[in-house]
């Protein structure tokens, strides 16, 4: 999907609220991950801050 970030930013962000209603912090890590790298794609960097900094807490809670 590098070649279609939009679309790469909405599957991943049906993961991250997949993950968040399951309860999964080390999935949700993962696709915030996966959301960080499609949003690095489309250009969003605030965006891409963000979900890096949430996986981080993530993994030292």
């Amino acid at each position: 999907m590098a070649d279609r970030p939009a679309l790469a930013c909405i599957r991943a962000e049906a993961a991250v609220r997949l993950w968040r209603q399951i309860g999964s912090h080390t999935w949700l890590a993962v696709a915030l991950d996966t959301l960080a790298t499609a949003h690095t794609q489309a250009g969003d960097h605030p965006a891409v801050t963000r979900a890096h900094n949430e996986a981080a807490e993530l993994r030292r809670a």
